[in-house]
């Protein structure tokens, strides 16, 4: 009996040593033997080709209910040319081409400026000595003697800025200018001095909101001829 118990408790013995000594196979791999397994990048597969039947041209929607999964078609909008809307109405037609009509000749074209900015430039020794004042406007970005009768004489701010025009409709049309520092050097007003006058004055014509015109900064430009 006392050697059954001895036996038994060098077996328990044994087999609490053996259980120590036996590594821990779900810890962390040992330094002796790393994994070499590659690390192989995931492949994505391609997406896959669309139906061949689906986008076809001149297919409208189906009543059919809508499959999981399948594209959905291309609604075609038709337009309806024989509809009249209310500013066809007043031209009388309808703004589409009916059948079998043409036109005989193409709108005719509308100069919107005498000026031709997309022209050759202009040959200096082409310019006149004189010019006109009304011809003025043809020759922006150059130096004439442009000649005139003064008809109307304005000013703004206080006679900061004075206006000499060629006509009383003066708008859009050719016009020079006398600024503030040369009105108060003149011996009489501006209007006294040029009123009814007819001038000559050389100076480069400029283009300001949308009107030609020159400044005169110093007398030496003006010169005046008897009518």
């Amino acid at each position: 009996m006392r050697r059954n118990t001895l036996v038994w408790v060098l077996m328990a013995g044994l087999f609490v040593a053996v259980g120590c000594d036996k590594p821990d196979t779900s810890a962390a791999p040992s330094k002796e033997a790393p994994d070499e397994t590659p690390n192989t990048p995931e492949v994505v597969p391609p997406l896959e080709l669309l139906p061949e039947e689906q986008n076809k041209p001149g297919e409208t929607e189906s009543n059919e209910p809508e499959q999981s999964g399948a594209p959905k078609p291309v609604s075609v909008i038709e337009i309806d040319a024989t509809v009249i809307n209310a500013v066809h109405q007043r031209a009388g037609r309808s703004a589409f081409p009916e059948r079998g009509e043409s036109f005989e000749q193409p709108i005719a074209s509308k100069k919107l400026s005498d000026e031709d900015q997309f022209g050759r430039a202009i040959d200096e020794s082409d310019i006149p000595d004189i010019v006109p004042w009304d011809q003025a406007k043809k020759y922006v970005g150059y130096e004439i003697t442009v000649e005139g009768k003064i008809v109307d004489v304005g000013s703004v701010n206080e006679g900061s800025v004075n206006f000499l025009n060629f006509h009383k409709d003066w708008r859009g049309k050719f016009y020079m200018v006398v600024f503030k520092d040369l009105a108060e050097a003149l011996p009489r007003s501006v209007e006294e001095t040029f009123q009814d006058k007819t001038v000559r004055v050389t100076g480069v014509v400029e283009n300001h909101r949308g009107r030609p015109q020159i400044k005169i900064l110093s007398m030496d430009q003006v010169e005046f001829v008897a009518d």
